[in-house]
């Protein structure tokens, strides 16, 4: 496996905009820290996504992954079909972003339920279209799409995930798979012995049950071993990315200790 972190880790170190890194010193910071790569967010503007890869030569990084765009905001699942057309057409522009850097795979939301326009049935049907239409331009880029559960109050359980990725029915449509974001819902170890080939990438981070919140790696809820163990017996052997938070003080130490716990977790030393 290969390390990767969010540029959001990052590009949060500061404790105010005039602080705030370079994105040189941004990425170098993330190669003396060990790790092989970054996570940019999403963008539709080649010239960034040039600039991007540029500095990912310079500092010897990859740039697997990219996160998505505005399908919080503008849902691939909205009743509204200008808005749904919006959501592709951002997914589509981030799809050639990622090709011009390198990364094999675009972050998606897939839609997101509410009360208020958008029941689950709703969010299914017009999700899946959205995505069999945006297949097509996926595979013609070789990139793909990776959904990820961000706690959109769809697709809870493993079996549902794995049913809707096949009936979608694209092998360029597949899973992001967040280790933290699937305690709330159970055991990540089970989600990934499930959804098996269907994830392409991975976000780590840890979570506590009790309080429900996110927390830095190795200090929540998250059984580790057995993780790593489903990663192992599914074959998955790709990118793991940090998405973790910092400390309040000597900001920059958390990056470091976000990649030596990864080493750990990665090596299965308990």
């Amino acid at each position: 496996m290969k390390k990767g972190i969010c540029i959001g880790c990052l590009s949060g170190l500061a404790a105010s905009p005039a602080q705030a890194l370079s994105l040189e010193e941004q990425f170098q910071l993330a190669r003396k820290a060990g790790f092989d790569g970054i996570e940019p967010r999403g963008t539709v503007d080649p010239d960034e996504a040039k600039r991007l890869r540029a500095l990912a030569d310079q500092f010897g990084l990859d740039l697997p992954s990219i996160m998505g765009g505005i399908q919080w905001q503008k849902p691939l699942s909205s009743p509204d079909h200008g808005v749904r057309q919006e959501s592709m057409d951002n997914v589509k522009a981030s799809i050639e972003c990622a090709k011009i850097m390198g990364a094999d795979v675009v972050l998606v939301i897939p839609g997101v339920v509410n009360n208020v326009d958008t029941n689950y049935q709703q969010c299914w049907d017009r999700t899946i279209g959205a995505l069999q239409e945006l297949a097509p331009f996926a595979e013609e880029h070789r990139v793909y799409i990776g959904l990820e559960n961000v706690w959109n109050k769809f697709l809870h359980s493993p079996r549902e995930f794995a049913s809707f990725i096949d009936a979608v029915g694209s092998p360029y449509v597949q899973m992001y798979f967040d280790v933290g974001n699937h305690r709330i819902f159970g055991y990540p170890e089970q989600w990934i012995q499930m959804l098996g080939q269907r994830i392409k990438k991975v976000h780590f981070k840890d979570f506590n049950e009790s309080t429900r919140t996110f927390t830095n790696l190795l200090e929540g809820d998250v059984d580790w071993k057995k993780v790593m163990e489903a990663f192992r017996s599914v074959g998955y052997d790709d990118y793991v990315t940090a998405e973790l938070g910092i400390y309040k003080s000597c900001p920059e130490q958390a990056i470091y200790d976000h990649s030596a716990r990864m080493d750990r977790i990665i090596a299965g030393k308990w």
